[in-house]
Order: C-alpha cells, then sequence, then structure tokens
C-alpha cells in the first residue's frame, strides 16, 4: 500500500522523508501539580457526546509507566495524548508527547492501532534539551511502530544536521580461551575492531563462560523505542544497549576473566605478547570481573579502531568469550564530539 505523506502547507513529501522540524517555544500552559491532573484537565475539555476520547499515557525517563504522582523540579516524565475514535479505537490527528513537570513540547507525530495497541508510525519529530538550549530531532517510523534504522536525524546547536545509524561493526565472533595451565592455547585475546568513518559511539557487547556452556549470540541491532530517542544522543545508545537481546540466558557460574577497550594499538599488543595490564585510566573502560554485559561508549575524537582485549583467568578451565560492536555513525559527518 502506497503511502502519501503532506507537508505543512499540503505539498505532497515521499514516504520516508521526516518532516522539517520547526522551532516550537515552550508551551504556555502553566504547570499543573501532577502528570494525572494534566490528564483530567485534557478530558474535562471534551464534550460527553462527542465521537472522540483522549487516550493517555504516562511515561517517566526509563520509559516506564509513572509510579506516582509527585511534583519534581526537573523534567523527568512524558506526558502522551492523542484523540482516539469512540467506535474505532483508531487515532485521530497528531499525537502529542509533552515534558511535565514544565509542559515543554516532546515529540509529535502520527499513531495507528497495530496488534491492539497504539504505535507510533511515519514521520515523528522530537524535541529534547542539552544545557538549557533545545534541540531537535526527527526519525520515520515504520509500520511495526518502531525507528526505521539510519533515518534518525538530529540539529545540532549551529544549524548541521547529522544523521544516526547503527551498523555492525563487528558481528557475533567466538574467541576460545584456554587456561592459565594450559600448554595448547592461549588464554588471552586481543581482537581488533575497524569502527566506520564518523562514529560518534558504539555498544560492546560481552560475554564469556567455561568451557562447554552456550555461549551468547548477538543479534544485529533491533530498533531502538521511540520514547527513548528524546533524550538526545545518549538516549539513542541507551535504547541501544536495551534493544539487544542475546540468544542465552548466562551462564550460571561466572568465568573468572578481565577485559578492556582501548584504542591505543601498543596496549593492546603489550596485553597480548607480554600480558601486561594497562592502568584503568589508560583504556576507554576495563572490567575487572565481568560476566555478561552491553556498554556504550562515546567518542570525543575521530576513531576507527578499537582492542576488545580479554583474559581467562581460570586456572585448569578454558572460556569462550562472545564478542560484538555496534557502531553509530553519522552519515551526514555533522554529530558533535
Amino acid at each position: 500500500m502506497a503511502v502519501i505523506t503532506l507537508d505543512a502547507v499540503g505539498q505532497q513529501r515521499p514516504a520516508g522523508h521526516p518532516p522539517v522540524p520547526s522551532k516550537r517555544r515552550a508551551s504556555s500552559q502553566a504547570t499543573v501539580p501532577t502528570p494525572h491532573e494534566y490528564a483530567r484537565q485534557l478530558r474535562v475539555t471534551v464534550p460527553t457526546d462527542a465521537s472522540f476520547r483522549y487516550y493517555i499515557n504516562y511515561l517517566d525517563g526509563t520509559d516506564d509507566d509513572i509510579k506516582d504522582s509527585l511534583l519534581v523540579e526537573s523534567d523527568t516524565k512524558q506526558i502522551e495524548y492523542v484523540r482516539v475514535s469512540r467506535a474505532t479505537g483508531q487515532p485521530l490527528g497528531m499525537a502529542k508527547i509533552v515534558y511535565w513537570p514544565s509542559l515543554r513540547d516532546a515529540g509529535e507525530g502520527k499513531t495507528q492501532l497495530i496488534g491492539g495497541e497504539l504505535k507510533p508510525i511515519g514521520p515523528w519529530v522530537l524535541w529534547y534539551d542539552v544545557t538549557g538550549k533545545r534541540k531537535m530531532m526527527a526519525v520515520e517510523v515504520n509500520a511495526q511502530g518502531e525507528p526505521v534504522l539510519g533515518t534518525i536525524q538530529r540539529w545540532n546547536e549551529d544549524g548541521t544536521q547529522a544523521c544516526l545509524a547503527w551498523t555492525e561493526a563487528l558481528p557475533s565472533t567466538e574467541k576460545r580461551l584456554g587456561s592459565q595451565t594450559g600448554i595448547n592455547s592461549w588464554a588471552r585475546v586481543a581482537v581488533p575492531v575497524d569502527l566506520p568513518e564518523n562514529t560518534a559511539s558504539m555498544i560492546v557487547c560481552f560475554d564469556i563462560c567455561d568451557n562447554g556452556s552456550p555461549p551468547a549470540i548477538w543479534g544485529a541491532m533491533a530498533s531502538a523505542g521511540l520514547t527513548y530517542v528524546t533524550g538526545g544522543m545518549s538516549a539513542v545508545v541507551q535504547a541501544g544497549i536495551r534493544s539487544l537481546t542475546p540468544s542465552t540466558p548466562p551462564a550460571g557460574a561466572a568465568t573468572n576473566c578481565f577485559y578492556f577497550v582501548t584504542d591505543d594499538e601498543g596496549i593492546a599488543t603489550r596485553f597480548y605478547n607480554d600480558q601486561t595490564v594497562p592502568p584503568s585510566e589508560a583504556c576507554l573502560y576495563m572490567s575487572p570481573s565481568a560476566k555478561r554485559e552491553q556498554r556504550g561508549y562515546r567518542f570525543t575524537r575521530p576513531t576507527r579502531r578499537v582492542w576488545v582485549c580479554v583474559e581467562n583467568q581460570n586456572f585448569r578451565t578454558a572460556a569462550v568469550t562472545s564478542l560484538s560492536v555496534k557502531a553509530l555513525t553519522d552519515v551526514c559527518g555533522n554529530a558533535p564530539r
């Protein structure tokens, strides 16, 4: 089915092209004491014989339903609302998300009833604050209500556009590590990972288990929930972390190990050849004991290669580590550092 999208002046815009965001001022509505009071004020504006009602969803900064209605001093919750047909349950017009308690705009776009649940679809424009300055982001949402990878766009303070996309820098990879007393295999590994140009952030997926246990297989990056990306770059990374689900549950017993991530080839080489462990401040990250985790990193300078270095510290038992690296790249070349 072809989808035709019209812009603000009624001109046809090809599907897949998000709307050009415009500057939005903070809501002039006075701050209300609770999100539930805000919802009540919306509902009382609807006549009892109206053909529609308001669907209202309350979210906090972790995308969970709010568990209380206490007044807070900063914007930590979001209120999503849309008019819904009483007859069909289908949404009418644009859905909106506002921050609470400031009631400033957080997002705007279309929703659709999919599988009995209202989900965003088509172009969405999002607003968020960084150091007190309003920034904007746009994303295209598919028929499953998930943001389309490669369509996340943001606008920097100087007006330049950053287009963000997740790529597989290192597909799920397994490495066998010998024990500390083994003579036929090495207990250490330093895995080089080549990053795409203009990589702004990455996610390292790490798992280790004793030899014979099923290692994790990290799938491709799944789409991130729309309500996560209203927080800017760091929220996009956190959304990516939450969307990653390995194929197996963690092993019951933790393998003795440590690992670190570095962008210094010399550090990686000395570790692999001589078992030289660098100071933690010389690494992007170091974990003295980890079983399974997904961890995000934001680069402050152009970086094209990193090394994931792992050592099995079991005295007699071999181990298997499973690694995967996802890179968040700016295909426009304007992502802020």
